[in-house]
């Protein structure tokens, strides 16, 4: 560059950094004006900022209500949040990179963009036991459902010699009933009820 002649910066890029601008020293923090090129040899040197992004934890239980937000340099490992999200009638499973993806245990580093990780939940299974209710209450049959599956009665009747069946009840000294509603967060029983 000839002398007196207006030094013009040039384009400088860096993943996961922002130029700040340029300095005389390679460790300079704050920049310089350049200006017009003096009567000797000048170097500059590029001063560099790291990037900041979000890492955002969305519950992921149909309102994508935020659990947590870590601002994080580029480069910087991805740690899960410490306490687990919780969920009515879901367990938690873990983290996933989509709404609807597979379960991830390494998070990695950040990368130089925002990035977002949802929980993974698994509705709660829970057991609707029917039982004979014959007097050694054995199972006549046992369903395994989701939590607020409707919960349908055995095809099959059971038998029980000299009685005639006349339906369910949710007690075993019960009255019969025909709703049976949807499963509960917890295991639940039938009984069959006996007319002689």
């Amino acid at each position: 560059v000839a002398y007196g002649t207006e030094v013009v910066e040039p384009t400088a890029t860096r993943t996961g950094y922002s130029l700040v601008g340029w300095g005389t020293t390679s460790d300079a923090t704050i920049a310089v004006e350049t200006e017009t090129m003096p009567d000797n040899d000048v170097e500059y040197f590029a001063i560099w900022k790291i990037n900041k992004h979000f890492a955002v934890w969305y519950a992921n239980n149909g309102t994508n209500d935020t659990i947590k937000v870590d601002t994080l340099d580029f480069g910087a490992v991805i740690i899960a949040p410490s306490e687990n999200p919780t969920r009515d009638n879901y367990a938690f499973m873990g983290w996933s990179a989509t709404t609807d993806g597979t379960i991830i245990s390494d998070f990695g580093t950040m990368p130089d963009q925002d990035t977002a990780f949802y929980a993974v939940w698994n509705i709660n299974k829970h057991v609707a036991n029917w039982y004979a209710n014959d007097g050694t209450n054995d199972k006549v049959n046992v369903d395994t459902l989701d939590f607020g599956t409707v919960i349908m009665v055995p095809s099959e009747n059971p038998t029980r010699e000299n009685y005639k069946f006349i339906g369910w009840s949710a007690t075993a000294d019960g009255d019969t009933t025909s709703v049976f509603g949807t499963m509960p967060d917890k295991d639940t029983a039938f009984y069959a009820v006996w007319e002689n």
